[in-house]
């Protein structure tokens, strides 16, 4: 199978529509249509029958917005999701998680709604020959915002470095003298927390293949696909029970270590542990990057797009094959 983007829709698209022409299939027209509501046709192999598949956006609560113009966008993106989304018969999302609230907030029917969720190349992410450097935490946000959870990491690493040698590595575009910023040098720590940001996924893939520890102690989320690349990376992960989080690491213990979010006492104890037991590191990561392989990899991700497609494909069909013989002579 040729390499496919998992986290584009239409990159997703574009193969089946690429396997529909392969089987025979013709008469198809696929379209992908992204979080803003804009159809884009990805694959025409015809006219004679048309499937529409919409892939919606993770719930983005506009009491998350912090900023007047921010919630303001959000607004108006939330409001063209919900008119577009009723409108279509099939609407993919990252997470029953995501499903649930959008079934909630966009007033869908939950039978219009598949889960299919975000896919990594598990060629890229992958574990190093290199040994891990001990002690090192990785963390990625998003968005420097008290929703990503930072500030209880941080709460944590400044408590850890008293009995253990540890860094962390923060993948964040900071805020400039913003909270995170104020945050590390009140704590003291800014000899331990080493800052990056627009990374290429090659040097993120090498990040993750040397740190002992993944965190991702967000509040919520819609589903993390750092969750994903740590696991596909082998490397253990400490989450929080928030949002999707679970749904997409498994039940705790399995290939993370979940605590209760905004809770850095938890936090610190589960993080202690980790930090002096390698073979609890080494099952988690072994686990993980199983679970990566088999549940996040492109193709694993293409294949379960392709089979919405069929879906929508087969029920449209029936209906065009039928208007088609109306008239006809015997």
């Amino acid at each position: 199978m040729e390499a496919v983007d998992g986290n584009s829709i239409s990159g997703i698209s574009l193969l089946f529509s690429k396997r529909i022409s392969e089987r025979g299939n013709g008469g198809v027209e696929v379209f992908a249509v992204d979080a803003e509501g804009e159809p884009e046709k990805v694959g025409l192999l015809g006219a004679a029958a048309e499937a529409v598949v919409w892939k919606i956006a993770d719930r983005i609560g506009i009491e998350i917005a912090e900023r007047i113009e921010e919630r303001i966008v959000i607004k108006r993106e939330w409001t063209l999701q919900e008119r577009v989304a009723r409108s279509i018969p099939d609407l993919l999302t990252v997470s029953s998680s995501s499903a649930t609230d959008i079934t909630a907030d966009f007033a869908v029917h939950p039978d219009q709604l598949h889960v299919v969720p975000l896919g990594v190349d598990t060629d890229l992410f992958a574990s190093s020959t290199q040994p891990r450097i001990p002690g090192r935490i990785i963390a990625i946000a998003s968005a420097d915002r008290p929703l990503k959870g930072v500030g209880h990491l941080l709460h944590a690493v400044a408590k850890l470095r008293t009995e253990h040698d540890l860094e962390l590595q923060l993948v964040a575009k900071l805020e400039p003298n913003g909270p995170t910023e104020k945050l590390i040098a009140e704590l003291g720590i800014s000899d331990i927390v080493h800052i990056s940001s627009g990374l290429s996924d090659a040097a993120l893939a090498r990040l993750f293949a040397s740190a002992e520890i993944a965190c991702i102690p967000s509040l919520y989320e819609g589903f993390s696909l750092p969750a994903v690349e740590a696991m596909a990376s082998g490397t253990p992960i400490v989450a929080s029970r928030a949002g999707a989080l679970p749904e997409v690491l498994g039940p705790d213990g399995e290939c993370a270590r979940l605590v209760r979010p905004g809770d850095a006492a938890e936090l610190i104890k589960v993080l202690a542990e980790l930090l002096v037991s390698p073979e609890q590191l080494r099952r988690l990561g072994v686990a993980g990057r199983r679970r990566a392989v088999e549940v996040y990899s492109w193709e694993s991700v293409a294949a379960q797009t392709a089979r919405v497609y069929e879906r929508a494909i087969t029920r449209q069909l029936p209906v065009q094959d039928s208007a088609q013989t109306v008239g006809e002579p015997c």
